[in-house]
């Protein structure tokens, strides 16, 4: 993905849309697998965490 800048946007009930190359690791340095776009919660009610799922929305 070279040459592509990694795009953040935060959402109106507080999530974060991700897109583009990023390494996403948890706090002790494994890495979070994840696809080319994906949603981090920014509610903590999601039970799929780090990632949206909609659960807020409940």
């Amino acid at each position: 993905m070279e040459g592509e800048n990694t795009k953040i946007r935060v959402k109106p009930n507080g999530q974060f849309a991700v897109e583009g190359s990023v390494d996403l690791v948890e706090i002790d340095g494994n890495e979070i697998k994840h696809g080319p776009r994906f949603i981090i919660c920014g509610c903590s009610k999601s039970l799929n965490k780090p990632f949206c799922y909609g659960s807020h929305k409940a």
